[in-house]
């Protein structure tokens, strides 16, 4: 009896200081992770209004060594994600993930992660649009919210070439996807 009672208090005192530390990691990385990713747009190459799009948070960035997990994660979402416009959904999300993941590892430094990163972003973007352009269903809202999130990802990776000139070239192909994407929406819109 005393010794099941002391393997439980002493779980739950394990779990209770787990959860402490936890939660004053989270608060102080936190702070300084927000500061790191927030971009404000102010270049007026850019456009003169800021597109109304927000990209999401996008959690674990590749850099860290949990990333494993939640790349299968996502292409398992993607797997089970059986309707087309579910599976447009999930594209544009990952795809708006990874280039606020982009922009954090480059601002962080790390450039040729965060450049890659940006590649693979812009390339879920072009496969949500193509998918989208396949299933025939082209409601004005999600054409609209592809429109946005083209625009906004366009306007983050000239902010992202202006602030690091020497990413110009390797940012060309994240450019260049965006681009076809955007002329294929564009294409079907006057469909």
């Amino acid at each position: 009896m005393l010794r099941t009672t002391l393997v439980y208090a002493l779980g739950i005192s394990l779990a209770l200081g787990i959860l402490i530390v936890s939660l004053f990691a989270v608060t102080f990385k936190a702070g300084r992770v927000r500061g790191a990713i927030t971009v404000a747009i102010t270049s007026p190459t850019v456009s003169p209004t800021p597109i109304n799009y927000i990209l999401p948070y996008p959690g674990i960035l590749p850099d860290s060594p949990l990333w494993v997990f939640k790349a299968l994660r996502d292409r398992l979402i993607l797997l089970l994600a059986w309707d087309s416009v579910s599976k447009v959904e999930k594209e544009l999300l990952l795809a708006d993930k990874r280039l606020k993941a982009a922009e954090a590892l480059i601002e962080g430094g790390k450039m040729s992660l965060g450049v890659s990163t940006a590649i693979k972003g812009e390339k879920y973007l072009l496969d949500a649009v193509t998918l989208w352009d396949k299933t025939g269903n082209h409601k004005p809202d999600r054409q609209d919210q592809l429109e946005r999130a083209l625009a906004k990802h366009k306007e983050i990776l000239i902010v992202l070439k202006e602030k690091s000139p020497e990413l110009n070239n390797l940012l060309k192909e994240a450019s260049e996807i965006n681009q076809g994407a955007t002329e294929l929406l564009k294409i079907n819109s006057k469909i």
